[in-house]
């Protein structure tokens, strides 16, 4: 689907529809979401898709000085930022690779720390499609390179890697952290990786890269949206 925003309101950044596929699965969004969405929205289950911000001309990733660079890219616009809490709030989990865990240091992947002025209708979705409070979130790391001070570690996380990986996490995690060893492979094969989330009750799986994730989902066929 292709969306454009007009004006700013109090309500948030309204989203004018340009181009919607017929017999979409719609949810039923809380009146106050659907009023700046456009319109409803859903997902066929299991589902895995992506957010992931570019410019106009196509550009995804910047230089070693923009270690964030989505943020850049995306200006913190008031209505990108509103679709990627949608977007959350509509996730078992949230899959991302360590690379964009470790650029992003303070952040969390949650509808409402990505947009805070929407937290309340976010939370109201979830509760109407039976959620928990905040999607789970995954990290990816072949290596075993995750801060664990981070505060969305701290806050409990799913840890996908290897078994040297695992290896080099014993002990250095928070109490509410899950390391799921997918055995002795230098590389993380995209399959495994979504079968272990799944297995975790990822029904709806949302990834919001870095790249090398989200191109290794893209080249094994396995993202819907």
């Amino acid at each position: 689907m292709a969306r454009q925003r007009t004006a700013p309101t109090a309500a948030g950044p309204p989203l004018a529809r340009l181009y919607e596929q017929a017999g979409l699965p719609a949810w039923g969004l809380p009146q106050e979401l659907a009023a700046v969405y456009g319109g409803d929205l859903g997902f066929t289950e299991p589902c895995v898709y992506a957010s992931f911000v570019a410019s106009v001309d196509g550009v995804t990733a910047l230089g070693p000085e923009y270690p964030s660079s989505g943020s850049v890219i995306s200006g913190h616009d008031p209505a990108d930022r509103f679709v990627m809490g949608l977007l959350r709030a509509c996730a078992d989990i949230v899959l991302i690779g360590a690379g964009t865990l470790r650029a992003t240091p303070g952040h969390r992947w949650t509808p409402r720390h990505i947009y805070p002025a929407a937290a309340d209708g976010y939370a109201a979705l979830r509760r109407s499609l039976g959620r928990a409070v905040d999607p789970q979130l995954a990290v990816v790391t072949a290596r075993g390179e995750v801060p664990a001070a981070h505060p969305a570690v701290r806050d409990g996380a799913l840890i996908l890697t290897t078994r040297a990986g695992a290896r080099r996490l014993r002990g250095r995690l928070p109490r509410g952290c899950t390391v799921i060893d997918l055995g002795e492979h230098p590389a993380l094969r995209s399959v495994d990786l979504l079968a272990a989330v799944q297995a975790h009750g990822g029904a709806t799986v949302l990834t919001e890269g870095g790249p090398r994730l989200l191109g290794g989902l893209i080249a094994d066929d396995l993202l819907d949206e």
